[in-house]
């Protein structure tokens, strides 16, 4: 059997074709993580879901920042990364291909801000009416929840019940006449 120059140059492209098309036609999804130094990020994590799925894959970023999802369906991805200290960063709307890998890099910043956690707690005031007699009115009197009274304070909790004791005592003439005729 005699095969041609031009003939096996077309065997030796289909088989390369053929090879190549193989390998091409697997859709993957891959790429870099690098920090804000454009230095790579090791064991940073990238995770990818397929929209309208709620399930996810997850990998870590190899020594070389290098992450690599192979073996995928065809259809449409997101993808978030994370690494400690560093913001969350989102690649939305990924499509991959038969042509092969898709290249989605990521360059993560510094995590800004920190979430505050408020330790103080909610002071409570009263009202204190102005005592009998008094020309002096009354005041707003800051009282702890468990209704003591607060240092630099009269006892506000005494004082607010000989306030009501007097009020109803008067209220109802209990024994102290008014001025008049």
């Amino acid at each position: 059997m005699h095969i041609s120059r031009f003939g096996l140059a077309s065997l030796f492209t289909a088989l390369a074709l053929a090879a190549g098309s193989v390998s091409a036609g697997i859709p993957s999804i891959q790429g870099d993580v690098k920090g804000p130094d454009g230095k790579a990020l090791s064991g940073a994590e990238v995770r990818l879901q397929h929209q309208g799925d709620t399930t996810a894959k997850v990998v870590k970023t190899d020594a070389k920042g290098r992450y690599v999802f192979n073996n995928l369906s065809l259809g449409t991805f997101n993808l978030t990364t994370s690494a400690t200290g560093m913001a969350t960063t989102a690649a939305q709307s990924v499509t991959t291909s038969n042509g092969g890998a898709v290249r989605v890099d990521f360059h993560l910043k510094k995590q800004s801000g920190t979430v505050a956690t408020s330790t103080a707690k909610k002071k409570k005031y009263v009202w204190v009416d102005a005592e009998i007699g008094s020309h002096i009115g009354g005041r707003w009197v800051e009282v702890p929840d468990d209704g003591s009274a607060v240092s630099g304070t009269a006892n506000a909790s005494e004082s607010i019940k000989k306030q009501d004791s007097i009020r109803r005592m008067v209220n109802d003439g209990g024994g102290l006449t008014r001025g008049g005729n």
